[in-house]
């Protein structure tokens, strides 16, 4: 690559987002293929009723309660129990475990009350005219303002060890400019078809379908963005 004006030689935006997707591109087939095969059980095995009809009690029972401690545990217990066996990550620090249960507990409480204001809006059937529109502000509205930025920002405040001054020279224009729309894209690609599946079960199955896939995603998300260690 030919080095650009004023001595940058750093990679395209371009570059840089198709190298993202090709790093989550395995991640992704494997959260298609989780989310495609809870919804498969859903609606083609009859035998699979009765545990799905027990899940759906119990988030209906549990509410709020049960997103922020079941998003806690597989989206933040779990990964780093996972990262703590791995070869490569068995060093990753115990605050880390404080950081993920408390992040995603939050998370979940954030992502249930975000499924349930799509409910009012575009109701929760089945159909692509429910469905549909709810992909759409999930991902172009949603992710755009807030979910993939605080998610980047929270990363790297626990990648700089939680300091206070973990942004004092934080550089905000290439976050905006580069960052983020590396980050969008790549999550258009991994999660446009994965909320397509969790938006297509029953308003009490989407939380529990949500926390399958970010219990990967979240593992995923973790390695990736894990300050290089000297």
């Amino acid at each position: 690559m030919a080095e650009r004006s004023g001595g940058d030689s750093s990679p395209s935006m371009g570059a840089e987002a198709l190298q993202a997707i090709r790093q989550n591109g395995l991640p992704g087939v494997v959260l298609w293929l989780i989310a495609a095969g809870v919804v498969a059980l859903y609606y083609l095995v009859p035998a699979a009723e009765p545990a799905f009809a027990a899940v759906a009690r119990w988030k209906a029972q549990g509410g709020f309660l049960y997103s922020i401690v079941c998003t806690a545990l597989f989206a933040g217990a779990i990964p780093f129990l996972v990262l703590r066996i791995l070869p490569g990550s068995r060093s990753v620090p115990w605050s880390t475990l404080g950081f993920l249960v408390a992040f995603w507990g939050y998370r979940g409480f954030e992502v249930d009350a975000f499924y349930r204001f799509q409910g009012l809006l575009f109701g929760n059937s089945a159909t692509w005219t429910s469905v549909a529109p709810k992909v759409v502000v999930d991902m172009f509205v949603y992710n755009v303002v807030w979910a993939a930025g605080s998610q980047l920002l929270a990363y790297h405040w626990k990648n700089q060890g939680f300091r206070l001054g973990a942004f004092r020279d934080f550089d905000w224009a290439r976050w905006v400019t580069r960052r983020i729309p590396v980050a969008l894209i790549s999550t258009w690609v991994v999660w446009i078809p994965v909320v397509t599946l969790v938006y297509s079960v029953p308003a009490d199955l989407q939380i529990p379908l949500f926390n399958l896939a970010a219990c990967f995603w979240s593992l995923v998300m973790a390695t990736l963005t894990e300050a290089p260690r000297k």
